[in-house]
């Protein structure tokens, strides 16, 4: 028994939408308030510290994060070198894992999950064998969108958030 196409695609749409929030387990993003975690967790890590502009003049500075005391912290950025950052200057520290080969690991999954996916829902329809293989597409397709927006929000760890 097959199910008609309207239903069908509107079924593999609805999933593939929700992929990204199966993924992360639609759980909001670990903030702190907490300094104390922040030499724990970001010691020796790769950083995006978002600032005050007010304060600091800048938006955002990318780096490995070399020391941090009460004070604030000393980043090692490519672009100027050693900066150090007045804690009351930053609005939030968010830490990137260094992993760089886990790097296509959603994309694929998702990739994958949604050519199967589809291949298996149009499998019984009577489509010749090039329509199937462009529904087999579009679901890798719409599956790797879902896997990289799930990738995106997983490598984000965030450890400091001024209160």
């Amino acid at each position: 028994m097959s199910l008609p196409l309207a239903s069908t695609f509107a079924t593999v749409l609805l999933v593939l939408s929700l992929f990204p929030t199966i993924c992360t387990g639609a759980q909001p993003p670990d903030t702190t308030s907490d300094w104390s975690s922040v030499s724990q967790r970001a010691s020796g890590r790769s950083v995006v510290v978002r600032l005050d502009q007010k304060i600091s003049g800048q938006k955002k500075v990318r780096g490995v994060v070399e020391r941090v005391d009460d004070a604030g912290l000393i980043i090692r950025s490519d672009r100027s070198g050693q900066v150090r950052l007045p804690r009351e200057a930053i609005r939030g520290i968010v830490v990137y894992p260094s992993e760089r080969r886990r790097r296509y690991r959603g994309k694929i999954i998702g990739a994958a999950a949604g050519a199967v996916l589809l291949g298996v829902l149009f499998r019984d329809e009577d489509f010749d064998a090039q329509a199937k293989a462009v529904f087999i597409g579009v679901g890798a397709g719409l599956g790797l969108l879902a896997g990289w927006a799930a990738d995106r929000e997983r490598r984000k760890e965030f450890v400091y958030k001024r209160p």
